[in-house]
């Protein structure tokens, strides 16, 4: 059903400090409660995820240890007409022929990117879906940066973007997108990405 080299159906957010105490030190972050956000295509998947918190809802990321206190659903924004976006985690476009360091990912600097980026879109939707369908997609990048990704326990790293933009798309294709996410490796919480107001 999907590429397990570049995408999965579903992707999550990094976390993000959520109390009204948090701080911004030089070593990191404090907050007493964070959140990430998960989305998925296929409504199972969430199911799973649910049932899996409510019988042990606590879990360890390296030494620290969390425990789930609640679960929200969002509403699928608006889009019936053209999006501003932002990535809640950053993102990785594959293009082995359009790569110049070897590593496959390319970056908005890239004079293919945009192009590359509307391609993966289709692309995945097509698979999904098992179709052919071809859309008309305007994307517009404004601003990004540049993060390292680590893509294996080798310590691989993949060059990913935060990126803000807009994008004029029709909704069943923005809507596929806001579940499954943009990009590769989608799996490892990479791609996620939000409206902005």
């Amino acid at each position: 059903m999907h590429d397990k080299k570049e995408w999965t159906p579903y992707t999550m957010s990094l976390f993000f400090p959520t109390s009204d105490e948090k701080r911004f030190e030089k070593d990191g972050i404090y907050s007493s409660t964070w959140s990430f956000i998960f989305r998925a295509l296929d409504k199972s998947i969430i199911r799973v995820l649910r049932g899996s918190f409510a019988m042990d809802p606590e879990f360890k990321i390296n030494e620290a240890k969390y425990e789930i206190v609640s679960l929200d659903e969002q509403d699928i924004p608006d889009f019936s007409s053209p999006i501003n976006f932002k990535t809640r985690s950053p993102l990785i476009i594959l293009s082995p022929e359009h790569s110049e360091d070897g590593k496959d990912a390319i970056g908005p600097e890239n004079d293919y990117y945009e192009d590359v980026f509307i391609e993966k879109m289709q692309k995945f939707y097509n698979m999904y879906h098992e179709t052919d369908k071809e859309f008309k997609v305007d994307l517009e990048i404004k601003d990004y940066e540049r993060k390292g990704v680590r893509v294996s326990k080798k310590g691989f790293a993949l060059p990913a973007y935060e990126l803000e933009g807009r994008l004029d798309a029709p909704q069943e294709l923005l809507e596929f997108c806001y579940l499954g996410g943009f990009g590769a490796k989608t799996a490892l919480g990479l791609g996620c990405w939000d409206v902005v107001k």
